[in-house]
């Protein structure tokens, strides 16, 4: 009876609903735009997931990352999956949407194109409510005065949890 206990326990569970806020820091491909170098952007990222099931859910993002001469805001859509292993829920997602890129030197340029996230990470639970999003990796391609540029973008920061979602089958 104790081992049924304890692997019940263990047994991995996602939240029906995910949202998550932190820190993201981007290193915006700004050669593309006639930089000299790559460009670091810190800002931050919110996102909401809701998990059809264990392993699948929808997930939409926005976030806004801002250094010297440059803005970039993004909001994007797209299928999450989720994967329970080590005490720790890790996911991945593929995300399409809009990117609002703002450049000002001696005048302001802003566009507004299409925007391609994926990537996933690690969260790690710390109370039945919250996790801590230990990292989010993605790479993130945005489309900007006619160039593609080929970002990557770090988050880190907390989720709460709604609800929640086991795998396998009820025991009655």
């Amino acid at each position: 009876m104790c081992s049924n206990h304890l692997s019940a326990q263990e047994e991995p569970v996602t939240p029906r609903i995910q949202v998550f806020a932190g820190y993201s820091r981007l290193q915006f491909d700004s050669k593309t735009i006639g930089f000299s170098d790559r460009t670091g952007l810190n800002g931050g990222t919110a996102s909401a997931a809701y998990n059809l099931t264990p392993i699948f859910g929808v997930r939409g993002e926005i976030g806004i990352q801002t250094g010297p001469n440059i803005r970039v805001r993004d909001w994007l859509v797209g299928p999450q999956f989720m994967y329970g292993k080590w005490h720790t829920l890790l996911f991945g997602h593929v995300l399409f949407g809009r990117a609002d890129t703002r450049v000002s030197t001696t005048v302001v340029e802003k566009e507004t194109s299409r925007a391609l996230a994926f990537g996933g990470g690690v969260d790690y639970p710390v109370s039945e409510r919250f996790s801590i999003r230990v990292i989010q990796f993605d790479y993130l391609q945005t489309h900007a005065f006619d160039a593609d540029q080929n970002n990557l973008k770090f988050s880190t920061g907390l989720v709460f949890h709604l609800g929640a979602l086991r795998k396998g089958r009820r025991k009655l």
